[in-house]
């Protein structure tokens, strides 16, 4: 599996606790290890909407603010 945010140490939390004791149960500890990996990246995700979210709000604020009176020497020049 390929995973593009900080994919390595992902993968190495998601299967720090997955330790195989047998050849059967190696197909469990994949999955466990994959379910684990998901939910980081979900929790991840989630962070990073929020902030995505908490910016989009700032940035509105920012533009619902007027802009300065301008002076009449720049209003000559920008024509």
């Amino acid at each position: 599996m390929i995973v593009s945010v900080d994919g390595e140490k992902l993968i190495k939390q998601a299967f720090s606790r997955c330790e195989p004791s047998t050849t059967d149960n190696q197909l469990t500890v994949e999955v466990d290890g994959q379910n684990r990996l998901y939910e980081i990246l979900e929790r991840e995700l989630q962070a990073k909407n929020e902030r995505i979210a908490a910016l989009q709000a700032e940035l509105s604020k920012e533009r619902q603010q007027p802009e300065p009176p301008r002076s009449w020497w720049s209003r000559f020049w920008s024509k």
